[in-house]
């Protein structure tokens, strides 16, 4: 660390910038307008897109023409009257564009993708719909523009050569185009472990800059003029291909390499991952966030550190193939933390499939550039290289097909600790210290191999999850109902899944938290009725079969006489899928782990056409703690439950039902059942009006603490059994407080 200054003020600076940032972060500056708004704003077009069926065009330093003068970013989707990417605006040009203002979603559940903040590290604030471009300069970015036309020329080649899905996958490996990648090949890839072949990295830069500075050298053009050859190639390539910060840092490491043959000094790996992590937090702190940012840079530093270390310890450490078995293995000791923490999964196989993966890399990426330059000109002599590139994507497909069919192909182990990955890399760099010291300290460079089990079990840190009782988290999932039920073992229950206003919820809000929570299998999920909105994500689930990587036990249903061909359908599916299927009445119940549910309704034998007044109503208790989960229930089966109850059934927390709708939970019951707090699940300005203000009336007046994802997102619930405590993921109205805690 004394023999290298940058890796130390580096080091130092990412403490100070992490610090800062978590005691001032940094914020969006939207205009204050309400959302949907009509309006105009100026900016300096930086790129156009043409992706999803709508053109697109990014804004920077950008101002609405009669709001806050501070600059920001804005996406802006363009009406349909456009036919080409040519008929835009040029890179660089002053545009003035009206259109419809909106905010980018925001996660409102634990694990679910932030589209804002993903943006705004992006220095993107907002975005316009229905986007009308009124005017712009004649003035334009010339290189920027060129090199843009370049890129779209390159791409075209591509698309002529090879079927779409090959096309998508080069343009986002050479080109830095991802609007045209396939979405089945980015989570193939991603749940294969390989989806860092997706972007262009340092593998690509040294393979292009280096390949070219042999070149040139062999050509007899002296290292000077080599080199700055080089160096401007490699800059252009960046700048062309969306400069993202896997490829600034590839640059300026590749530039600091070529300067330092220059002045014959040798070059320092860390030294130089240091010089391009100070130089691109100076440009965007907010990058210190970026999962990417900290997987590239994680990359980098586990080769230059864990590595040596790998190569040394391991059997025949030293021959190609072990070498390249360490290096991979040290990109995913050093990197796991980030992995866990942003996707909350391990690709188990990633270690072996990248052994067949980056040994092809240089082929690739030398037949996709000859396809894409000689393309330009002659289509014949493109063919053979397309063809080697269409091969060996083709290789990678199967390869990672074959590694999803393997048993545990993708071990879920849900967000770690802050405190378990503090320890995990405390105890990764001393380990390296202590390696680093027994070496020097002999006179033969070959250490025991002693610490490479420890070295092994080092993970098993980031897998610890404390205890905590019992978790109970209502999902928000718009106008609909999803409650996931937890004990301290993880033995989890879900009731109802389904949503009329959000689409695709398993695959975006259920799925992910209950990755990031760690449970790959729940025991038994109980489906109040039949309702598109209590049931669609379910069935989504049972779509997406293995690829969800969720293993369902039990699915229960209300028993009742002449069930629907809705009813019916659920259980055939749910068989079909190997789910037992089990159904539930008044009087009847069950435990699962440390949590007992007894069911209020309906009773054996109940009739009805409405499936809102068969829903199931189920009390669950863990310790003195009880939540009562009511679906939609209204009409006769709201009233054979109120008989059931007697004002001793004071319940902790109630599952308000039909999402909070006006003639919903009546006086009568609420007075019977009196919850400490009230929780509702309704999307945010849904048209039916819920929560209703009659219904919230009821509930203030038996002093009843409101929950209400439409305010604050997903909100969750934790016991011990004698104490609770309640808070919502966002912050609420300032009127309402965020946590609340009873006995």
């Amino acid at each position: 660390m004394i023999r290298r200054p940058l890796v130390f003020i580096a080091c130092l600076f990412l403490i100070i910038a992490l610090i800062l940032m978590k005691l001032h972060p940094i914020r969006g500056n939207p205009p204050d307008v309400p959302d949907n708004s009509l309006i105009t704003v100026s900016g300096k077009l930086s790129d156009r897109q043409y992706k999803n069926d709508s053109f697109i065009i990014i804004l920077d330093s950008a101002a609405p023409e009669k709001g806050d003068p501070d600059k920001t970013s804005v996406f802006i989707y363009l009406k349909e009257q456009y036919d080409s990417l040519a008929d835009l605006p040029p890179i660089g040009a002053r545009v003035t564009v009206r259109g419809r203002f909106s905010l980018f979603e925001e996660a409102s559940n634990p694990g679910q993708f932030d589209m804002r903040r993903y943006y705004l590290i992006r220095g993107i604030d907002y975005r316009l719909f229905d986007g009308e471009i009124l005017s712009y300069s004649k003035r334009y970015d010339i290189l920027r523009e060129k090199l843009f036309s370049l890129r779209c020329s390159l791409g075209a080649v591509y698309d002529r050569l090879l079927n779409e899905k090959d096309s998508g996958i080069l343009k986002a490996m050479i080109l830095g185009d991802r609007t045209a990648l396939d979405p089945g090949i980015k989570e193939l890839y991603q749940s294969a472990g390989i989806a860092h072949a997706l972007s262009i990295s340092g593998l690509h830069i040294s393979i292009l800059g280096y390949g070219l500075y042999r070149l040139l050298r062999k050509l007899r053009l002296n290292p000077v003029a080599a080199s700055l050859s080089c160096m401007l190639f490699i800059s252009l390539y960046s700048l062309m291909a969306g400069a993202g910060t896997a490829t600034v840092r590839a640059a300026i490491m590749f530039g600091t390499c070529m300067v330092s043959d220059l002045v014959h000094r040798t070059y320092d790996l860390l030294s130089a991952l240091a010089l391009s992590l100070m130089t691109i937090l100076f440009t965007d702190p907010l990058y210190i966030f970026d999962s990417g940012f900290m997987l590239s840079f994680g990359a980098v530093a586990g080769i230059a550190l864990i590595s040596p270390v790998l190569k040394k310890s391991l059997p025949f450490g030293e021959k190609k193939l072990m070498s390249g078995f360490a290096a991979s293995l040290s990109i995913n000791l050093f990197t796991l933390p980030v992995v866990l923490y942003f996707f909350y999964e391990i690709p188990v196989y990633s270690l072996f499939i990248n052994l067949l993966v980056i040994p092809c890399m240089g082929v690739l990426v030398v037949s996709a550039v000859l396809t894409a330059f000689s393309g330009l000109f002659l289509t014949i002599p493109a063919m053979l290289p397309a063809l080697i590139c269409h091969l060996i994507l083709l290789f990678y497909e199967r390869g990672c097909l074959i590694c999803q069919s393997f048993p545990g192909a993708v071990f879920t182990a849900g967000r770690p600790e802050t405190a378990g990955i503090v320890v995990y890399y405390t105890l990764l760099f001393l380990f390296c210290i202590l390696w680093k010291r027994k070496k020097s300290g002999k006179r033969e460079e070959k250490p025991s191999v002693s610490f490479l089990p420890f070295l092994m079990l080092l993970p098993l840190i980031l897998l610890l999850h404390f205890p905590r009782g019992l978790n109970y988290t209502m999902l928000d999932i718009g106008q609909g109902d999803c409650n996931i039920i937890s004990d301290r073992r993880m033995k989890t229950v879900m009731i109802d899944c389904g949503s009329s206003s959000v689409k695709e919820i398993a695959k975006y809000r259920v799925l992910p938290y209950l990755k990031y929570m760690g449970i790959r299998e729940i025991e038994a999920v109980i489906l109040t009725h039949t309702d598109n909105d209590h049931i669609c994500g379910f069935l989504e689930i049972l779509d997406m079969g293995n690829r969800g990587g969720l293993r369902i036990k039990n699915l229960i249903l209300p028993e009742i006489d002449e069930p629907d061909e809705k009813y019916g359908d659920i259980v055939r599916s749910a068989e079909e899928a190997g789910i037992k299927v089990s159904k539930i009445c008044a009087g009847r119940g069950f435990s699962i782990g440390e949590l007992d549910f007894g069911c209020l309704g309906p009773g054996k034998g109940f009739y009805a056409s409405d499936p809102n007044e068969y829903s199931a109503v189920v009390e669950m208790k863990y310790g003195v703690f009880s939540a009562l989960f009511t679906g939609d229930t209204q009409g006769e089966g709201e009233k054979q439950m109120i008989e059931k109850l007697s004002e001793k059934d004071r319940i902790t927390v109630l599952k308000v039902s039909h999402h909070g709708s006006r003639n919903s939970t009546p006086e009568e019951f609420l007075r019977k059942i009196r919850p400490d707090a009230s929780l509702i699940s309704s999307g945010r300005k849904n048209s039916y009006g819920h929560p209703h203000k009659e219904l919230l009336k009821r509930l203030e007046n038996i002093h009843s603490d409101i929950f209400c994802t439409a305010y604050g997102g997903a909100i969750t619930v934790r016991s011990d059994g004698k104490e609770t405590k309640i808070k919502q993921y966002l912050k609420q109205k300032e009127e309402r407080k965020n946590e609340k805690s009873f006995n």
